[in-house]
Formats: structure tokens, sequence, C-alpha cells
């Protein structure tokens, strides 16, 4: 919810007060904010007023350069950023399947 908090303050700028219909239209694309995995976890309707608490509670407050850092700081700690992801399919003998997912990292050594 953080990533999606950050998301809208890129997005919309600071959270504007108000309650109402008008006020959470903003964060009615629910896609736009969060990965279609996580937002089937919901109905569409039950995450839209969850996205505006997000927003107002990460995001309120930063400007659009210090939004975009946090967002590069989190995502920066997740295993697999910086990796490639390619789809292969396997023709070999094992049991996991034969559709799997190759990834590919460049770990740069200093030398110095």
């Amino acid at each position: 919810m953080q990533l999606a908090g950050l998301q809208a303050q890129v997005y919309l700028g600071d959270c504007k007060a108000g309650t109402g219909p008008s006020a959470l239209e903003p964060y009615s694309n629910v896609e736009a904010y969060l990965p279609i995995r996580i937002a089937r976890t919901r109905p569409h309707q039950q995450w839209v007023p969850i996205l505006a608490q997000a927003h107002k509670q990460y995001g309120t407050g930063k400007s659009d350069l210090v939004s975009k850092v946090w967002y590069l700081s989190c995502v920066m700690q997740y295993p697999l950023y910086g990796t490639t992801m390619f789809p292969v399919m396997y023709r070999g003998y094992w049991l996991y399947g034969k559709f799997v997912c190759i990834t590919i990292e460049l770990e740069l050594v200093d030398k110095g």
C-alpha cells in the first residue's frame, strides 16, 4: 500500500480533503495503482477507499521527486529488482512442469 500511496502522490499531487464519491473518484482506476494479482483479491469498490487512505498516509506532503525516490528505495529491496525475466519452455524430464521463468542479473564488482 505504501507503493500505491506514493504512486498516487506522483499522479495526483497532495491528497484533496473531502468526503463522498467525488473525493474517491481519482482512485477508481485501481489497476493504475495495484498489480492485477493483488487487485483481484478484493472487489474493486473496496480498493478505492483503501487507495485514498494510502495516498493520504504515505504520499501527502511529499514532492514529486521525493515520492519517486521513496518508491524506488522501497522497490530496490525486492530480491528480483534489476533482473530481466524470460519465460521459457523446458523440454527435459523434471517434474516441475515445462513453463519456467529464467532471470538474469548483472552484478557489478568493484575491482578497486
